[in-house]
């Protein structure tokens, strides 16, 4: 093998490790965390302090994701004990992203809200944001509260 070509190969290589570290580091710093409890059909995602409007985006596209494979319809999404520094405009828009993957209406979103007043404010708006375009959601501020809502049928 000539030089040149062991040289270009080992750049390409070290290119690709660089990569590969940018791309842990944006999973492995992100302000949320994702479980799917196969046991009862819930996706619950639990949101940080600082979770970015883009954040929760992309912590939406994975429920889908992870919903599309496990035909799963319940979504837990707990914000009690982050502080919210999401834009209203943005949570505004967030149900055009369920309208845009399919989610189905008959789909259950429970909030578990955080007690400070903006928490509240943030949650009790992305339920009514939510409602008002069809989807079943309802905010709640103990956590046995909304898993028996979401399991009820």
């Amino acid at each position: 093998m000539s030089s040149g070509l062991y040289v270009s190969r080992i750049c390409a290589a070290f290119q690709s490790l660089i990569q590969l570290k940018s791309a842990l580091q944006v999973i492995f710093a992100m302000n949320y965390y994702q479980e799917i409890r196969l046991d009862d059909g819930i996706i619950e995602t639990t949101l940080k302090d600082g979770v970015s409007a883009q954040e929760l985006r992309m912590s939406i596209e994975q429920a889908f994701q992870s919903s599309m494979r496990g035909s799963i319809n319940r979504y837990l999404v707990d914000a009690s004990s982050a502080i919210s520094v999401i834009p209203l405009l943005s949570i505004y828009r967030l149900p055009q992203l369920f309208s845009s993957k399919g989610l189905s209406r008959s789909s259950r979103i429970a909030v578990l809200s955080s007690m400070s007043e903006r928490g509240k404010d943030r949650a009790r708006f992305f339920v009514n944001v939510c409602s008002n375009r069809g989807w079943q959601a309802e905010m709640f501020f103990h956590r046995d509260e909304a898993v028996d809502w979401l399991l009820a049928e």
